[in-house]
């Protein structure tokens, strides 16, 4: 059965995006994610939809690249 909740690392590895980057944007609201206290998780069928965004070509991508 497929995870539908990643952590930190498995989003890590899932989008290539490093632990650090991820921990950034998810405070800077640059990607959806869910917070329960401290624990933070990733919905993979958003991160997918968050993906398809910043397809190559996609007026969008600017919107990573401001900081």
């Amino acid at each position: 059965m497929e995870r539908r909740y990643l952590t930190i690392k498995e989003c890590a590895e899932y989008t290539c995006i490093s632990e650090p980057t991820l921990y950034r944007w998810s405070r800077e609201g640059k990607i959806p994610i869910y917070k329960i206290g401290k624990i933070i998780r990733f919905d993979k069928s958003a991160v997918d939809t968050w993906l398809m965004k910043f397809k190559k070509g996609s007026p969008n991508v600017d919107l990573l690249q401001n900081n």
